[in-house]
């Protein structure tokens, strides 16, 4: 079988996506992509499952991931989270003679102490993945460097290099893992579930009312966030994430029913809850 995956090699969703195959019972070979949307739109088409960075421990959820859940008929199989770590490489001796740096939008926001340290007339490059900015960084020039993922500094020498420039030393990322047939890919126990409410109540009270649901039936949300539908100025859409099974606790299941009544929702998938994996230190 195959999983789709956010490249090149070498990105952290690759080491996401190796970890996970070694936890799993089943196996795949890794497709890689060169965004997060061809790696999404290619499963069921070109892959049997495919593997997302969702949320960030400093920066939050990634938008672009929320948008497409919003919009598909695949379902959630899996979570995990492995550690992020960042470093810096420049072709040159002193920080004050680096004059461009390569970064990541993502990787940006989780080294921003870094970023202010640097001078001002620096210009900074925001790249599409953490492997583009080695792969530039890589290049040579005189005075060019990159912000890239802590395991690839192992894999050349620079003129100069900052093993650890993140903000958070406990910074992680939580990737899903998405499926066009679930129930033949789900190999673990389900513990959480993810919901979306496309169109909820257009009065006082709805999102209270909402939320009195889960309240009432003593059921932990560990997540909630809204995004604009992009159809009508405040309009959004809701994502949850609960600390149980979908449809095998009951109280959930009465929940979801008692919240449908008023609202539009889907259930996104009911999948083992994350846990911590180590990551690969090699770039194949």
């Amino acid at each position: 079988m195959k999983i789709s995956c956010l490249g090149p090699s070498g990105s952290f969703t690759e080491m996401a996506a190796v970890n996970y195959i070694s936890q799993s019972s089943l196996k795949y070979d890794i497709i890689l992509y060169p965004n997060i949307m061809k790696a999404f739109e290619a499963v069921g088409v070109e892959a049997d499952a495919g593997i997302i960075p969702i949320e960030n421990m400093v920066e939050g959820f990634i938008p672009l991931s929320l948008d497409l859940l919003a919009d598909t008929k695949l379902k959630i199989i899996d979570e995990i989270m492995i550690p992020v770590k960042f470093s810096f490489a420049a072709n040159c001796k002193a920080l004050n003679d680096v004059k461009k740096v390569y970064v990541q939008f993502a990787a940006h926001g989780q080294c921003r102490k870094f970023f202010s340290t640097l001078k001002d007339d620096v210009q900074i490059i925001t790249t599409d993945s953490n492997s583009s900015s080695y792969d530039e960084v890589c290049a040579g020039k005189e005075g060019e460097a990159a912000v890239i993922p802590y395991h690839m500094l192992s894999f050349k020498s620079f003129d100069l290099s900052i093993e650890d420039i993140t903000d958070n030393e406990k910074n992680r990322t939580r990737f899903i893992v998405l499926a066009d047939k679930p129930e033949e890919l789900l190999t673990g126990r389900r513990e959480k579930t993810t919901i979306i409410i496309t169109e909820a109540e257009d009065k006082p009270g709805s999102l209270y009312n909402i939320l009195g649901s889960f309240h009432r039936r003593n059921l932990n949300l560990s997540s909630i966030i809204s995004r604009p539908n992009k159809i009508d100025f405040g309009k959004y859409f809701f994502f949850m994430d609960i600390d149980a099974a979908y449809p095998d606790n009951i109280d959930l299941a009465n929940a979801v029913e008692e919240i449908a009544d008023r609202n539009k929702v889907k259930v996104l998938g009911s999948y083992p809850a994350s846990r911590v994996l180590t990551s690969s230190h090699s770039r194949s």
